[in-house]
This record gives C-alpha cells, structure tokens and sequence, in this order.
C-alpha cells in the first residue's frame, strides 16, 4: 500500500516514543539500546526453545507412542511442520539426514518466505536434505530453483506412492507423516498438472487451496522401519543422478 509523508511521520514519532528509534536534529538511527535488549531476547528464546531446557519447546514421541497434530489449513499446517523439522534437526546427533517425500513440492508456491525460513534454519544445523518429488510438472520444476546448492532431490515423472494425500519425513529417527484430504490433494495436482508457466496462475485459486478451510494432520512417531524403508527409496531414484543438483 501507498504510504503518506504524514503516516511515516506518525510512526517514527511512535518508534521514538517507544525508544526503538532515536533522532538527531534530522538524522533517525536505530537505539543501541534496543538493539541489544532485541539480541539478549533472541539469546535467550534459542536457549529455551532449542537448547537442553528442562520443558522442551516441543513434546516428542517415546518408545511406540505416535502424536498427531490437526489444522485447518495447509498453511497452519506448513508452519507447525517446518517447526517440528527444525526442533528435531537442533536437537539429534550429527551429522542429519533428512529425507522427504512430496506428491507436489507446494510450499514455494504458497508459503516462500516461511520456506525459506526454515531451509537456512535447517542449513544452520548442518541438515543434509533429500527430496524425492513425486511429479516433474512445471511448477515443481520452477520450485527447485530455491534449493540451495547443496540439496539432493529428484522429479519423478509419476507418483512413487500410490495415495496422493500422503507425505513422508524420516529426520533424526522420528518419521512423519502428513495427510492433507482427498478434495485437497487432487485441487493440488490439478494446479500442478494444468499450469505450463506462472501466469497460467489464479491468485483465487491459491487462496482456496492454501488459505482456505481444509482439514489436515501430521503423525509423528519413531517407526524406524517405515522410515529406513523412505530413506532407501529416496536414495534409490536420487542415485540415479548424481549430477542432480542446483
């Protein structure tokens, strides 16, 4: 939206009052101040939240026990997955491997800063990443334009798994599996199907898929067959390329 020179106004003289800013004659600087009691604030969440702390940030599951998560979206959902993804990744043994399997790669689409977010949180902890992608359509394609250099990943031209609503995780021992509905899923490979370049997009589409009301879940648990048998099938159709990076 288009800003006002008295809006702008208005808001600096909100910062000062709040003394995040600081104004010299016509000169307006960040105060120091702040800017330390912001760092010793962001000290302290990571210690609480990614450190050893006696109340974990996030409660996993032990022995056989399983943990499902609901939401109401896609996008309530994304943000919960890539939170459990990088808690777990902060606290297993390294090096870790995390593998993936995804019918679309979607997350780019709808969700680009947030996943970008979470893929520099996961390189922080020195996360190996391997993607298996169910479909080489163009938007998938167009996706792996963000991976970082040092991703694996490989564009299968068909589904590896036969239900569409179904993704797999296998990171640190726990495997975790998301499940969007049947309505969800086939909107998705629809809009991942039919769009040939970017402006065959309709921003309304993406708000109803993402943005709107859909019932989705993800179970975590510590299956270790389940997940050794995605690693190998991940490492299988990306041993196929070794030259597959970006």
């Amino acid at each position: 939206k288009r800003v006002t020179i008295q809006g702008w106004y208005k808001v600096l003289r909100r910062l000062i009052s709040q003394e995040v800013l600081v104004k010299n004659k016509k000169t307006y600087s960040l105060n120091v101040r702040w800017i330390l009691s912001v760092a010793r604030w962001a000290e302290n969440a990571e210690k609480a939240h990614l450190g050893r702390s006696p109340v974990p940030a996030l409660q996993l599951p032990i022995g056989r026990k399983r943990l499902t998560f609901h939401f109401k979206n896609l996008l309530e959902m994304d943000a919960f997955w890539q939170h459990l993804l990088v808690y777990i990744a902060s606290q297993a043994k390294k090096p870790v491997n995390y593998y993936c399997y995804l019918p679309q790669f979607w997350s780019y689409l709808s969700h680009e800063q947030a996943e970008a977010q979470y893929h520099k949180g996961m390189r922080e902890f020195g996360v190996r990443l391997f993607y298996l992608i169910g479909s080489n359509s163009f938007l998938n394609r167009w996706s792996t334009q963000f991976f970082h250099k040092s991703f694996r990943y490989w564009l299968h031209p068909v589904p590896v798994y036969k239900d569409n609503r179904d993704s797999y995780n296998y990171i640190g021992g726990y495997f975790i599996k998301s499940t969007v509905s049947q309505e969800t899923a086939d909107e998705i490979d629809e809009l991942f199907e039919n769009v040939k370049r970017l402006d065959d997009i309709s921003p309304l589409s993406i708000i109803r898929i993402f943005h709107g009301e859909s019932p989705c879940s993800l179970t975590i648990s510590r299956n270790k067959i389940k997940g050794e048998e995605l690693k190998r099938r991940v490492e299988k159709f990306i041993g196929k390329s070794k030259d597959r990076y970006i």
